[in-house]
């Protein structure tokens, strides 16, 4: 696919990749649609044969006698969520395949009972505001209104970032930001320059410094103990954090002891 994209077809790749490192992956596709209509069908073409050649036949293949599913739920997660497995019941694909058909139709239940689709109201987000003790953000879970909407008014109001976002890049920067998202990742996501992507990181922490202070006061105790300790007590080992041979090492541990102590009571 690449020598067709970027070859024959001469589209330019992002970042001037060159030769054998032209990539077809889903974030350099995404780039490259607005501009160019065939890797719109390409993305099309990937999400059904995914569908089909994947979710349809594991499901099958775990399918009961009786025709219902039955999934496995761990519950002793490091992080002390609940998961489940065989199959992940909790990631089951909700978008249309084609014609209005989607995998999660697939699920019914029998007469007489009812599926109840439930969801938290931005928990990562609130429990970041609990404890960092930001008193801006707390201030924002204090309205009724859109939360990420708040803060995007709030960010283009303010003279001093020199940045204009919308609340769909505002979400996808504060979620970024609780899952160690670094600049180049979150330009990639964003389809924005890893300058602009640092821009952004920059100013959230303007928008609500204790945030930043909490964070490094998690990382410096883990480093200390060797371990973070989440609200009802769960310790979560992370030796790499002063073991690591590699910088990635490193970064996986430092993003694992923030993701703890937020998702902990995420079940």
């Amino acid at each position: 696919m690449k020598i067709v994209l970027f070859v024959r077809l001469q589209i330019p790749p992002p970042n001037a990749s060159t030769g054998r490192h032209y990539s077809t992956n889903k974030i350099v596709l995404q780039q490259l649609a607005p501009k160019y209509p065939i890797i719109s069908l390409i993305l099309e073409w990937r999400r059904i044969n995914t569908a089909l050649t994947t979710s349809l036949p594991t499901l099958l293949k775990l399918c009961c006698s009786d025709g219902r599913i039955r999934a496995n739920f761990i519950i002793h997660c490091c992080t002390g969520r609940v998961l489940t497995v065989h199959p992940n019941v909790q990631n089951v694909q909700k978008d249309a395949i084609i014609d209005g058909f989607s995998i999660r139709s697939l699920f019914i239940v029998p007469k007489g009972r009812i599926l109840l689709s439930s969801d938290y109201r931005q928990l990562e987000m609130r429990m970041l505001a609990h404890l960092s003790a930001d008193p801006h953000l707390i201030s924002l879970f204090l309205t009724k209104d859109d939360f990420f909407e708040i803060i995007t008014n709030k960010w283009n109001k303010n003279e001093t970032l020199h940045i204009k976002v919308d609340r769909n890049k505002v979400k996808q920067l504060c979620y970024g930001i609780i899952y160690g998202m670094g600049a180049i990742s979150l330009g990639k996501e964003l389809g924005i320059s890893k300058q602009h992507a640092q821009q952004m990181i920059t100013s959230f922490f303007q928008l609500f410094p204790k945030v930043r202070t909490w964070m490094d006061k998690i990382l410096a105790v883990c480093r200390t103990d060797g371990f973070v300790s989440t609200l009802l007590g769960r310790r979560r080992f992370l030796p790499q954090i002063n073991n690591g041979m590699l910088q990635t090492e490193l970064a996986q541990a430092e993003r694992q002891a923030i993701n703890t102590c937020i998702q902990e009571l995420m079940k």
